[in-house]
């Protein structure tokens, strides 16, 4: 579990849009911008960890542009899915090896999204074709 806590007097990039209409809780202020006060909320991830984190930081996809294989190195037992730009699956391949050559010969040039999925986390990554 992880615990994020906001101090009152720091900005941490966060935006909020609220109407009268809508009740929110807490205390609010307007001055040169919206301030909340006194809010208090709980946040939880679960199923994430650094050391995840840290396995999908190592993985690589090259080359970027394709044209005929795509390499992808450090994903060990990962689950992939290939998406196109419109979110349409192309491909899906469970359980790959450490090093696995995908054949992306049939695939249009384009640009496209490669999902991979590995001890409890995901990460995204986009390459290219080019013939």
């Amino acid at each position: 579990m992880i615990t994020i806590t906001i101090e009152q007097t720091k900005c941490y990039g966060l935006i909020f849009h609220c109407s009268r209409k809508i009740n929110c809780q807490g205390s609010f202020g307007w001055r040169k911008h919206f301030k909340i006060k006194n809010v208090t909320s709980n946040i939880i991830i679960n199923g994430f960890n650094r050391i995840s984190e840290n396995l999908l930081e190592k993985i690589a996809i090259y080359p970027n542009p394709a044209s005929t294989v795509l390499n992808i190195n450090n994903a060990k037992s990962a689950d992939i899915q290939v998406f196109d730009i419109l979110g349409k699956t192309i491909f899906s391949q469970e359980n790959i090896s450490v090093n696995e050559r995908i054949n992306v010969s049939n695939l249009e040039n384009g640009t496209y999204f490669i999902k991979i999925s590995m001890d409890n986390a995901v990460i995204t990554k986009k390459f290219l074709i080019f013939k």
